[in-house]
């Protein structure tokens, strides 16, 4: 008995989800209809399609450069960094050996 109720409600699921699918089949062409109708003609709603496609495309392109962009721009704080490190680190050496100089020729010129 039980086993008989089990199967009845199997049957009744699977009615019932057929009837679903066939609902939801319906209604997506009605709204594919709506949506021709709607548009003017197929072959401008094929163009909207397209393009809006060719969009999504070049939105991820950009997506992607801008990507390489900011990497591209980690790279070259790197390297201004570093030679800002070595301007600085030469100019004190420059200036270390001017005022040795001026030290020097100081000394020369004193009697």
């Amino acid at each position: 008995m039980a086993a008989e109720d089990e199967n009845k409600r199997t049957k009744e699921r699977c009615k019932r989800f057929t009837e679903r699918v066939n609902v939801n089949i319906t209604e997506a062409a009605k709204l594919a209809q709506h949506m021709i109708r709607a548009s003017g003609s197929p072959d401008i709603l094929s163009q909207t399609t397209k393009k809006f496609v060719h969009n999504e495309n070049s939105i991820k392109s950009t997506e992607e450069n801008i990507k390489k962009m900011k990497n591209l721009i980690g790279q070259m704080d790197a390297q201004y960094d570093e030679i800002h490190q070595r301007y600085v680190a030469e100019a004190v050496k420059l200036q270390k050996h001017l005022i040795f100089r001026s030290d020097l020729m100081k000394n020369v010129l004193s009697p």
